[in-house]
């Protein structure tokens, strides 16, 4: 072995045992906390079903002297992800109507009909949205795609105008068919 290489060998070492080494990386910072907010409680209803549509009208009691919420959604999918989902918002406060796209990103507004993905058909209507000081009321008009039939859960959440919210909550289950 010649002498540049053990050199560079006892070099390497040297920095390994000292953990000073320039080449290493910093440690990963730590993941931010997740801010999630009590708007008061949800529900769905119906809460259990079977067909290929239905009006789902998701309700928010709010929480006295709780934050206000920008955005219910419903997610129905056989798992807690948005990809290859119904998954709909309603702004409440805008009274607009999204439908998140097939990716699981992005969505497209409600602003004929119909919107659709290969899953759902949200139709305008008998979809709606309400709000008072106690309660915000969410009705969403939904055609499932024959392509999507099987058991599928129900989640709610609220969110306020910072994407901050409930996070997702399994209230109900369904069966298309």
């Amino acid at each position: 072995m010649n002498l540049h290489r053990i050199t560079a060998l006892l070099g390497a070492m040297a920095c390994l045992l000292s953990q000073g080494c320039s080449t290493q990386r910093p440690p990963a910072p730590a993941p931010a906390p997740e801010i999630t907010l009590d708007f008061g409680k949800l529900s769905v209803t119906p809460a259990t079903g079977t067909g290929m549509q239905g009006v789902f009208k998701v309700v928010l009691d709010k929480k006295s002297g709780g934050p206000t919420p920008v955005q219910i959604g419903l997610l129905i999918n056989e798992v807690q992800n948005g990809e290859r989902s119904c998954y709909i918002y309603q702004n409440v406060v805008a009274n607009e109507t999204a439908l998140v796209n097939d990716s699981g990103a992005g969505s497209v507004r409600l602003e004929g009909k119909s919107i659709g993905n290969n899953q759902c058909e949200v139709l305008q209507d008998g979809t709606s949205s309400s709000s008072d000081q106690s309660r915000v009321s969410v009705n969403l008009h939904i055609r499932f795609r024959p392509e999507f039939k099987g058991a599928k859960q129900l989640y709610v959440i609220a969110l306020d105008d910072q994407n901050r919210g409930t996070g997702l909550e399994q209230l109900g289950s369904w069966t298309v068919q």
